[in-house]
Order: structure tokens, then sequence, then C-alpha cells
């Protein structure tokens, strides 16, 4: 009697499959663990409070991370603060944006204090060129307040409890000068970035007495193009052309 065995092929490719799946779906959640989003405040620029932190993944979601604090500094509330981006970016770009955040001073005289937003995690871009550009929109009159901006990218991932490692007073070295807003200003990132880096943002508000201002901000990382490369192409094509043309002359001749 001739026995005839089972083929065991797609069982085998159906567990292999399954294996890798699952992997992958762990790296995935690991990645989303360890990346972090962060909020603080300060009133010297110095020494700073945790408002807010949480993953990257929920800055993604409509409300992002916020946080609010009545008398974060003596008589200065916060309200609103809000922190979303498009974790982990993709290739044209990585952003994060803080969206209108509202700082109430119930003090007669007028009032500065610093709020910081970073998240860290993001994958792509990373290739140079790149271009860091920050913005802040003013959503009251100057005469109620002022806002001065630094945005910049760091090298480096942290937890949400890390705040020191997380936020970096100024630019890791190489990487990018911090940018001075609040008008809006781009500037070349100067070495090719690590896949988890962190986008920073630092804005010092001065609140006049009794006063109410609100502000938000975004800071993006750009993939542009090489003009270099483009002209050189260009120049290709027409040596081509110009090469294709001689041959046929050549030809006739």
């Amino acid at each position: 009697m001739i026995r005839r065995s089972r083929p065991n092929g797609p069982r085998k490719s159906s567990f292999v499959t399954g294996f890798l799946l699952g992997v992958l779906g762990l790296l995935c959640s690991l990645q989303t663990v360890d990346a972090s989003s962060i909020i603080l405040y300060s009133a010297n620029g110095t020494n700073w409070t945790l408002l807010a932190s949480g993953t990257s993944a929920a800055t993604t979601t409509p409300a992002g991370l916020t946080g609010s604090k009545t008398n974060a500094i003596s008589g200065v509330d916060i309200n609103n603060a809000s922190l979303t981006s498009n974790f982990d970016g993709d290739t044209t770009n990585a952003h994060s944006s803080s969206a209108t955040t509202s700082i109430v001073n119930k003090n007669s005289s007028a009032r500065t204090l610093y709020l910081a937003f970073g998240v860290d995690g993001f994958t792509s871009p990373t290739v140079l060129p790149l271009t860091l550009t920050t913005a802040v929109g003013q959503g009251t009159t100057l005469s109620t307040g002022t806002v001065a901006s630094q945005s910049w990218v760091n090298n480096t991932l942290a937890s949400a409890g890390a705040s020191s490692a997380l936020w970096q007073t100024g630019a890791t070295a190489g990487i990018a000068t911090p940018l001075n807003g609040p008008d809006g200003v781009s500037a070349p990132i100067l070495s090719a970035l690590i896949s988890g880096y962190a986008i920073n943002q630092q804005y010092k508000v001065l609140i006049g007495g009794n006063k109410t201002f609100n502000f938000s901000g975004s800071t993006t990382v750009a993939a542009t193009p090489e003009p270099t490369s483009m002209a050189l192409v260009g120049i290709g094509c027409v040596g081509l052309i110009g090469y294709g043309v001689s041959r046929r002359k050549t030809f006739v001749s």
C-alpha cells in the first residue's frame, strides 16, 4: 500500500507569514511606546515644570496633547496648551503645531511666561537637503502681549518623564541653529537626521496686566529639492539632445 503524505507547504507558509506579521506588530508597538511628547512651562526659561506628557501618537489626534494650569506662575493661567503633529513624519515633511494657547494675566502689571513643546520619534524625512521652518500666529493685538519663538531639532529619543533629555535649550551641534520668530523664518538643516529625532518649540510670552493673550505656532522639517542636482540633470538632457542632433547630421552627410 502506498501512503500519500499531506502537503504541508501552505501550513508552513501561513505559520511563517503570521510569525513575521507578529514580529512587525511588536516592533511598531515598541516604537509607539518609546516615542513621547511633552509640554512644559517656566517663569524664567531655565527651571521648567511639566504641564502635560504622553506618547507621540497621541499628538496625531484632533485634540492632541493638551494641558491647562491655574496660577502656573503667580497670577497667570495657561488655558488649552495643545500639541499636535504628523508623527512619525512622511517623505515630504515632519511637523508639530501648538494650537491656540490662551494666557491669562490676572496681575495688574505685565508678566513673562515661557512655554515649551516637544515631540520625538520622527522617522522621516532624514536625508539632506532639509529645511527647518517656524511660524507663529497671534490671536490678539500686540498691545495685549507679544510672543517670541525658537525652534530646533534634536537627534535624540526620550521618554515623556525625561524632560531634560527631550527638552534641551539650544540646538544639538551640527543639526540646526534655533530659528527665531514670530514672523516665520526658514533655515537649512546642517546634518542628516537620525530616525527618531525630536522637534522642539519654545515660546516667550510677555503679557500686559489684566490681559488675555492667544497665540499658536508650528515647526516643520521639510525635504527640499536640490537645485544643483536638478541643474545637472537638465544639463545632461541638453547634452544628450545635442549629441543626438550631431549624430544625425553626421549620418545624413
